[in-house]
């Protein structure tokens, strides 16, 4: 397998680890980019210093364009997204949450994993059937 780094988005820290309602993971922009094509795992950390996802734990970010200098705060707890301006900058803080029901991070053995999407594959969209009975009689 061919991992690559991820260019644009640059995770800074967990803050408030283990703290309902305030844990989150702290992303800063570092070129403009659209959050499609970007997901968040949490993975469990090696040995080695690289980390192994964990079963059923993604978040798509969902469209958004984000430009250079803006800041994603991804809170572990459920909440409404938000874009502020950040004072005395053209800069904004979007904050997105996740929507678990407890904190994550408060096990050192776990980190946040941010992955970019380079291609999806999924099966044909199927036709749709004939309701017609001239139709399902030949």
């Amino acid at each position: 397998m061919s991992i690559f780094g991820v260019e644009h988005l640059d995770i800074i820290d967990v803050l408030d680890k283990g703290s309902p309602n305030l844990e989150r993971i702290a992303i800063y922009v570092k070129e403009n980019c659209d959050l499609r094509d970007y997901i968040l795992l949490i993975g469990h950390r090696n040995i080695d210093g690289s980390a192994t996802p964990i079963k059923d734990n993604m978040l798509w970010f969902g469209v958004a364009e984000l430009n250079k200098g803006d800041w994603i705060f991804v809170y572990t707890a459920p909440g409404t997204t938000t874009i502020q301006p950040i004072d005395g900058t053209d800069s904004k803080l979007h904050s997105i949450h996740w929507g678990k029901d407890h904190t994550v991070f408060q096990n050192g053995g776990l980190v946040p994993m941010l992955c970019q999407l380079s291609g999806v594959a999924m099966p044909e969209i199927p036709q749709p059937l004939a309701h017609n009975k001239r139709l399902a009689a030949n």
